[in-house]
């Protein structure tokens, strides 16, 4: 038993023509994204989603989205600058922190 989840837990390596389809499907879903500015519950974007989740394995997209989320941070940070993001969120976390009181 404890052999088929060890199974179930291991990803398979891809193969040449199956990557490129995992990075179109990554592209496509980037590119969605950036035309609905990063709203990922968009409605026009979660047949891409599905498809991009089918081609690439788990993990895959999780260090893909991460990328994606750090590369707008990056270019963020460079037009606006880091003080205006700190101030950003210590707005946030004063309204959180007011919301969880009441």
């Amino acid at each position: 038993m404890s052999e088929e989840i060890k199974e179930e837990k291991r990803e398979k390596f891809l193969k040449k023509d199956e990557r490129k389809i995992c990075w179109a499907a990554k592209d496509a879903f980037w590119a969605c994204l950036d035309k609905v500015n990063g709203d990922v519950e968009e409605e026009q974007c979660k047949q891409v989603k599905a498809a991009y989740h089918a081609a690439c394995p788990q993990s895959w997209v999780v260090h893909f989205d991460r990328k994606y989320n750090f590369e707008k941070f990056k270019t963020r940070m460079q037009a606006v600058g880091y003080q205006a993001i700190d101030a950003e969120n210590e707005k946030k976390k004063k309204k959180e922190k007011a919301e969880s009181k009441s």
